[in-house]
């Protein structure tokens, strides 16, 4: 049966009221026993007042502890309040943390002391520009609003908001109220004269003039499906190019030399001497021979 209430218990709000009120550099120096805000409301972003330059640039810094048991003992907080840095605090109230040039001040009496509702829980919002539905309004510290939650809940009975700081533009129904309004924008025109004009254009659509399933091959009656000249005829395919062998050029065929260059002889083609035809063999070898050792 205790752990079913127990359970009950972190499902429904805590309507405590607050005890004490803190602000941290970081959020390991959060104290036992203090409750850190380190998300924002509206976004669930990162709730730090102030951002310090670290070791991998700029990083969050400066939350908001609550506490609803550490604190003075027979006395809660029942008034949040964000003054400038050379403002004077609120009497009563007692500065509970600063963040930049903007200073967190916090007022804390004993219950019967004052019919004042306490104040039960303290959020940040970074982009609302007001208190959400069923808080109020603190102040604002470096673009990030500072709202907090009464007990009852109203604003007739916030300690820091006079019911008269509101406006019911609603239920302001007076006369300057009535002039302050801007009239009702004019109705727009019906749509029947535009179609008129359409059909006045006299426009057909393509399934009245044709009625085959290949219509968008047909956009009007002056398409030609044949184009009016025979298509030019395509490019020749050039002729293959022999494969080129590496290395040196090939000897010409009518070239009767040896030599891997040119001399006197080139072009003079080796015939016989008449006068040594019809000698025997030995005779003509021997001429060589001696023709060569002269």
């Amino acid at each position: 049966m205790s752990k079913v209430l127990h359970k009950l218990g972190d499902a429904l709000p805590d309507e405590r009221p607050l005890l004490s009120l803190q602000i941290v550099e970081s959020v390991a120096k959060c104290p036992a026993g203090y409750r850190l805000v380190n998300r924002t409301y509206d976004e669930d972003a990162d709730a730090g007042l102030m951002r310090q330059n670290g070791l991998f640039g700029k990083k969050p810094s400066h939350y908001i502890c609550l506490s609803k048991s550490e604190g003075v003992p027979g006395y809660v907080m029942d008034g949040v309040v964000v003054v400038g840095e050379r403002e004077p605090a609120p009497a009563g109230y007692s500065v509970a943390g600063r963040a930049g040039k903007r200073r967190l001040c916090t007022r804390v009496s004993r219950p019967s002391a004052a019919p004042r509702p306490a104040v039960t829980d303290v959020i940040v919002c970074s982009k609302m520009r007001q208190a959400p539905h069923g808080f109020l309004l603190a102040g604002e510290i470096n673009g990030k609003m500072v709202c907090y939650k009464v007990s009852g809940g109203s604003a007739d009975t916030s300690p820091t908001h006079a019911p008269n700081d509101y406006e019911n533009v609603v239920t302001d129904v007076t006369p300057d109220a009535n002039r302050r309004l801007r009239p009702a924008p004019e109705r727009p025109p019906k749509l029947s004269p535009l179609i008129s004009d359409l059909n006045n254009l006299n426009l057909k659509s393509p399934g009245a003039e044709f009625t085959s399933d290949h219509d968008y091959e047909a956009l009007s009656p002056a398409y030609q499906v044949r184009p009016a000249r025979a298509a030019p005829r395509p490019p020749a395919s050039p002729a293959p190019t022999p494969a080129k062998h590496k290395g040196p050029a090939p000897l010409p065929r009518n070239n009767y030399q040896t030599l891997g260059w040119y001399d006197s002889m080139e072009g003079v083609p080796l015939v016989l001497n008449p006068k040594l035809r019809g000698l025997p063999d030995d005779h003509v070898v021997s001429f060589y021979i001696n023709t060569s050792q002269i």
